[in-house]
This record gives C-alpha cells, structure tokens and sequence, in this order.
C-alpha cells in the first residue's frame, strides 16, 4: 500500500487512543518499515523490516518499560505489516512470507483499504 493509505488507516484505527503527543509516533510507526528500508538502503519487503518478529519485541517492551509512546509506534508498525499482508508481496513470518491478494499499485485497493479502516473508526468512535 502507499505511505497515505498506512498513516490514514492507522489513524483511523488509534483513533480512540491520539492524543497530541502520540501522534508524532503513529505516523511515525505507520511508515516505519518502508522508511528503514529507505533510509538504509535495504530490499523493499525484506525479512528484517518486514518480518513481524521485530515489531511484536518493540510492543512488548513498551508495555514493559509502560511507554505509551513506544506503543503506539510499534503497534502502529505492526498495522503497516498487517495491511501488506494482505498484498502480493506480503510480509515475513517466522522467515516465511505471507501474502494475499491486493495490488499495492492499484488505487482502488488503495480505496478499499482505506474505507475499510475509516468504518473500523466510526465502530471504535461509538
């Protein structure tokens, strides 16, 4: 999916939880594993920034050390791979890939993701 559709649809789906100093870390964690490959230079869609593992070890330890803010941003990390999951390319788990079917290029699954999560908000807002 585009970097828009992962910032709008995580915060459609933190939206009972945003406060103004959570929000830096969603759109944060909503783009984080793309943004490491591109900062490092890294394949898109690699086993380390798309693998699960790391994330699910950032969201334990903020829950250990009670950083909200740490939350937030791996949760929101993990939505990102959650969402291509649901592409082509997919995501890793335990090294291996899981995949579905949308097209990361196509705007209507773009749209479709992203309607998707703006119902899931109106049911959290409720």
């Amino acid at each position: 999916m585009k970097w828009p559709t992962h910032i709008a649809s995580s915060l459609f789906i933190t939206l009972p939880w945003i406060n103004p100093l959570s929000l830096p870390f969603l759109v944060c964690g909503s783009v984080l594993p793309d943004a490491i490959e591109t900062m490092l230079g890294l394949k898109h869609r690699n086993k380390i920034t798309h693998g699960i593992e790391l994330y699910l070890i950032l969201l334990a330890s903020g829950a250990f050390f009670y950083s909200p803010m740490l939350m937030m941003l791996s949760f929101t990390a993990l939505h990102h791979l959650f969402i291509d999951a649901m592409t082509l390319h997919g995501v890793y788990v335990l090294g291996r890939n899981i995949n579905g079917n949308l097209n990361t290029d196509s705007i209507i699954d773009n749209m479709a993701v992203f309607i998707l999560h703006l119902f899931i908000a109106l049911l959290l807002v409720k």
